[in-house]
């Protein structure tokens, strides 16, 4: 994992070792719409989001990525 170490620095750093993944070669793409998290959890959630983002774990998205257009 010597291309994303700093990534998985503290919050993340109990992640780091390799876990197994498996993608079905024929599994299609799909759009779903957004989630909405309960009013209750808009402050955890949003303080979470802001986490990751931070630690660069997750990376906002404004505009429709290219796979979602076609």
């Amino acid at each position: 994992m010597t291309i994303f170490d700093d990534i998985f620095d503290g919050i993340l750093r109990h992640m780091r070792r390799d876990l197994p993944l498996q993608i079905d070669e024929n599994a299609k793409q799909t759009v779903m719409p957004q989630r909405r998290a309960q009013k209750a959890m808009k402050p955890k959630v949003k303080q979470e989001l802001e986490q990751l983002s931070a630690y660069k774990a997750i990376t906002p998205v404004q505009e429709l990525i290219d796979w979602v257009l076609t």
